[in-house]
């Protein structure tokens, strides 16, 4: 029996060395493969073990296994529901990763990747001892995976809480607010204008 072929397709975006290489062991981690071979912005694999974990690659936008497009889930996370590549740059922002912009804050995907690299699942518990403004923390509670953050930093402490707690928040409930707040300053301008 000929072994399964696939063929992974990076984003399409620059990316550094590094993350190619974490791309690469990816693969061997999540896939097991008996061969991978890159070519320019596609990656061949063939004799990989798991399907489903295509989906959980971190620097790959889609998989093609015959004549089946398999998006991963970050091409979602990083193009939203609308399924349209919206730039050429690496999204860092998704999710509630944009609520600010803490300075030397890292890539989630690294996070990601990381997790993936090493095997880190809903099993597990994670500690940053250094989290900075969550960055760690949301890519685990994306993930289900159980974790814990501390940092000297108070206004970091803060941030890190506050991308948590808006994890948790419903779609419904922020659209609600939306309106609220929208309803609410209609009011305020045509009293403006009245007034």
């Amino acid at each position: 029996m000929k072994p399964k072929e696939l063929s992974l397709f990076y984003h399409n975006y620059k990316f550094f060395p590094y993350e190619k290489r974490f791309a690469l062991r990816e693969i061997k981690s999540l896939l097991q493969p008996n061969s991978i071979v890159e070519l320019n912005n596609v990656v061949s694999v063939s004799g990989f073990k798991n399907k489903e974990a295509i989906k959980k690659l971190v620097y790959f936008s889609h998989a093609e296994i015959e004549k089946l497009t398999i998006r991963t889930h970050q091409y979602h996370f990083e193009n939203g529901p609308e399924h349209k590549t919206k730039t050429k740059r690496q999204n860092t922002r998704y999710s509630v990763h944009g609520l600010h912009e803490y300075k030397g804050k890292f890539n989630p995907q690294i996070v990601k990747a990381l997790f993936n690299i090493y095997g880190i699942n809903e099993n597990h518990k994670v500690l940053d001892p250094f989290c900075g403004s969550g960055t760690t923390l949301v890519e685990a509670a994306h993930e289900k995976i159980s974790a814990v953050g501390t940092d000297i930093n108070p206004m970091a402490v803060f941030i890190a809480n506050a991308k948590i707690q808006a994890l948790s928040v419903s779609s419904e409930q922020l659209t609600k607010c939306r309106k609220q707040l929208v309803q609410e300053y209609m009011k305020r301008i045509k009293k403006i204008r009245l007034g």
